[in-house]
Formats: structure tokens, C-alpha cells, sequence
């Protein structure tokens, strides 16, 4: 299961995880599998040099230091309301060391650390109308 998650995680991501951690959480909600919206939420135990790794490793942009970084952020840490997750305990604050960067055809992935875990939420449109954000 561990692995099956991992992989799921990493294919998302677009990137290998490039730290061993033992806590793995990883939901996506779609309401149609007919349609390409989707949110997903993915929590890493970890330390803060990992989450600082793992920003580079995939390109996110801090906030505060690039435009495409501050259109997105501060972002919504709060689950889908058809989504409640008993392991996602990101709070609504996006600290000053938070990351994002544009995901996919219209969407964004947003990270923080806090109590010792990699929050990351992505969405995805799959729509090129509109603009996207975490809004």
C-alpha cells in the first residue's frame, strides 16, 4: 500500500519524492471521472530541510519571491467539503515560506510546512478558460 501511494504521489508530482519518510497521506476528489477537475491532497511527514528539498526539487517558486508564486498563494488549505480527511490538519495560514507554481492546463499546487509535515494541495481545471487560483 505504502509503495502503491508513494507511486501515486510521485506521479502527480511529476518528480520522485527525494527523501525517505514514513508518513504517506495522499487523496484525490474528482466529482466525475468523466471530467479533468480534480483536487488533490497530499501530506508528508518530514523536516523542514526535506520540505525546502522538495520545493526545489520541483520548482515551486517561495512566496514573496516570484510573481507566478504570489498569484497563487496565499493559497486554500482547506479540504473539499465532500472531502473530509482525518489526517489533513493543514491550518488556513499560508506562512512566508510557502511555494507554488502553475499545475497542468489551468490549475496550481501550493506547499507549506507546519507541525513537522509537507502540506501540498493541487487542482487542476482542465480547462484553458478562466484564471486559475486558489480562490
Amino acid at each position: 500500500m505504502f509503495n502503491r501511494t508513494q507511486k501515486k504521489i510521485e506521479k502527480l508530482l511529476g518528480s520522485t519524492i527525494p527523501f525517505k519518510t514514513t508518513g504517506l497521506y495522499f487523496s484525490k476528489w474528482q466529482p466525475n471521472p468523466d471530467l479533468y477537475y480534480f483536487h488533490a491532497y497530499i501530506k508528508l511527514d518530514a523536516t523542514k530541510s526535506q520540505y525546502l528539498k522538495l520545493v526545489k526539487t520541483l520548482n515551486l517558486g517561495h512566496r514573496g519571491q516570484t510573481p507566478e508564486a504570489d498569484s497563487f498563494l496565499p493559497a486554500s488549505w482547506n479540504c473539499q467539503d465532500e472531502k473530509a480527511l482525518a489526517w489533513w490538519h493543514a491550518s488556513a495560514e499560508t506562512p512566508i515560506d510557502a511555494a507554488a507554481e502553475r499545475y497542468g492546463v489551468n490549475g496550481w499546487i501550493a506547499a507549506k510546512f507546519e507541525n513537522d509535515a509537507i502540506y501540498i494541495h493541487i487542482t487542476d481545471t482542465g480547462s484553458e478558460k478562466g484564471r486559475p487560483g486558489p480562490w
